[in-house]
């Protein structure tokens, strides 16, 4: 094998080997049911804990259903508009179907009390994974399954919890339960490669174009 030829193959294969992973935010088209209530006075109450049998997900309490496109990047800082409409808003997407009165009402309180969950309806076309920010608790879901941590679903200090989903329908329940602020941000990751392997991604190319030329050039 000519010297080229090694070099441009070294090339190509660089390219499915050197490569790193970057966080893209999740954009897509969801359903948030939004319900509210009193959530019981204590971090260990049920109505703020973020899992498929709060007793705030129930028909008493629903208060609207939503399309919301865009960005699941939500957040709400200490001092801000402390309203639903201003958390969803705050991603820059677009929400169909909010009621006026539903979005002027207070989103988060202090001490467990007054309590919003949203409940997040999508559907997956792949498998991804990747990292959720949150102050206050979240839960995801496949069917009956949670794919999240257990200690995740309880209102907390701001963490990033991991997570990964198979292709299909998922569900997250997101509590805003003590006060601003209030932070959604759900990361995917996404793995490109380097911007030094697609130089020489380029690079394999072009030798492999000169070897193939030499040895028309020799018939």
């Amino acid at each position: 094998m000519t010297s080229l030829r090694k070099i441009a193959l070294g090339a190509l294969f660089a390219l499915g080997t050197s490569v790193s992973a970057n966080a893209a935010l999740l954009n897509t088209t969801v359903t948030i049911e939004i319900y509210q209530g009193n959530g019981g006075g204590l971090i260990t109450s049920p109505g703020v804990q973020a899992v498929n049998t709060n007793p705030l997900i129930a028909p008493g309490t629903l208060l609207d259903t939503i399309t919301y496109t865009g960005d699941i990047n939500f957040f709400l800082p200490g001092g801000g508009t402390n309203t639903i409409g201003a958390f969803l808003a705050s991603a820059g997407g677009s929400s169909v179907g909010l009621d006026a009165t539903v979005a002027a009402l207070q989103f988060s309180a202090g001490g467990f009390l007054n309590t919003t969950v949203l409940r997040i309806l999508g559907v997956a076309a792949s498998a991804f994974s990747g990292d959720i920010e949150h102050d206050d608790g979240i839960g995801l879901y496949q069917g009956a399954t949670l794919v999240t941590a257990v200690a995740s679903t309880e209102p907390t200090s701001p963490i990033s919890t991991p997570y990964a989903l198979s292709a299909g329908a998922y569900e997250l329940i997101y509590v805003a339960a003590n006060n601003l602020p209030e932070q959604l941000t759900w990361n995917v990751d996404v793995t490109v490669p380097e911007p030094a392997t697609l130089a020489l991604f380029g690079a394999g190319l072009l030798g492999l174009a000169m070897v193939r030329r030499r040895g028309r050039n020799a018939v």
